[in-house]
């Protein structure tokens, strides 16, 4: 766990995700190369670099109690890494993100954010709403829709911003902004 100027409980995402979607065969997380915080490869396309480092985690499969690789399927409810205000829903390159604002500060005085990218949010996530740990706030966006190259996932990413950063114009292709810092969603779950 990081230095923060406040001890951060781990989250129940993966426990939530397994109890919403009865998961029971459900052992543990399986990462291919490349789904990785801040890994430089692609895993959609065989050989391929990214354009930056990976700013998250694709979660795609787990393996099961057996051993086997199971695909998470496009019902899967998605809940968030812990309770938090929505602060935006907006379009991404296979279907949509929502951006949630935690209660946590880093040593910095910088505030704990989260994004769940490629997903259907449910009808009810919109800005302004309170949400807990055990609520479903989307699913897995269908890549067919858009004719992307990749199997469906789900992106997390976490981020530290300043309390002083508008929040509501996050997007993706802030890696480059001094102000954003995106960290290992790991470090906050497993």
């Amino acid at each position: 766990m990081m230095n923060m100027s406040q001890e951060i409980p781990a989250s129940t995402f993966t426990a939530d995700l397994v109890f919403l979607n009865k998961l029971s065969s459900f052992f543990k997380w399986h990462f291919e190369k490349g789904m990785g915080f801040g890994e430089n490869d692609t895993w959609w396309r065989g050989v391929g670099v990214r354009t930056h480092p990976h700013e998250g985690v694709d979660l795609c499969y787990y393996t099961n109690v057996r051993g086997r690789r199971v695909y998470l399927g496009l019902d899967t409810y998605i809940p968030p890494l812990y309770p938090g205000e929505v602060i935006k829903v907006f379009d991404d390159f296979i279907g949509q993100t929502i951006l949630l604002k935690h209660v946590f500060f880093n040593e910095k005085d910088c505030q704990l954010y989260s994004m769940y990218g490629h997903v259907n949010p449910l009808f009810h996530i919109t800005a302004g709403q309170e949400i807990d740990c055990t609520e479903k706030i989307a699913t897995i966006a269908d890549t067919a829709l858009k004719n992307r190259p990749m199997l469906s996932h789900l992106h997390i990413s976490t981020l530290w911003l300043p309390r002083s950063f508008p929040a509501e114009t996050v997007e993706w292709g802030m890696e480059n902004d001094t102000a954003v810092r995106f960290c290992d969603p790991l470090e906050f779950f497993e």
